[in-house]
């Protein structure tokens, strides 16, 4: 089974050790760990017509110009919670 990979707190970690010498240590590999660039996932939905609720965009449309209900707003980036 493949290792799940889990973004966290790292301030909040360091925070937990204490001054001495271990702590140092344990402060020090946390520090030295490679580092992502994210933010936080924004929810929202296709309202009745067809507009994002986070937003306010209106639905993609595809090359036969119908609307179609993508996962993400193409607009804001906010992923659907497809009704």
């Amino acid at each position: 089974m493949a290792k799940e990979k889990r973004l966290i707190d790292a301030n909040a970690l360091i925070a937990q050790f204490d001054d001495s010498f271990k702590g140092f240590v344990m402060k020090r590999i946390i520090e030295m760990q490679p580092k992502v660039d994210a933010v936080p996932v924004v929810h929202a939905r296709w309202n009745d017509d067809g507009r994002c609720t986070n937003c306010g965009r209106y639905m993609p449309f595809d090359c036969e110009g119908n609307a179609y209900e993508s996962i993400y707003c193409p607009d804001c980036g906010a992923e659907m919670n497809l009704r």
